[in-house]
């Protein structure tokens, strides 16, 4: 494996965990989404992309 292919893990800690949690539940409810949905599972995907890419700072 390349130095180019080399993935890093930055594991999310029990702070960032909650608030994208809060976010993840307020927009189910906002959108009327059931937890178990594929939608559900798309938004949870896109928020710690977000969170993951720098966004966060929006949330607090």
């Amino acid at each position: 494996m390349s130095s180019a292919q080399t993935l890093s893990f930055d594991p999310i800690g029990p702070d960032a965990l909650e608030m994208i949690g809060k976010a993840f539940q307020e927009e189910l409810q906002r959108r009327a989404l059931s937890r178990q949905s594929e939608e559900a599972e798309a938004l949870a995907a896109k928020l710690i992309n977000a969170y993951q890419a720098g966004f966060a700072t929006t949330w607090a």
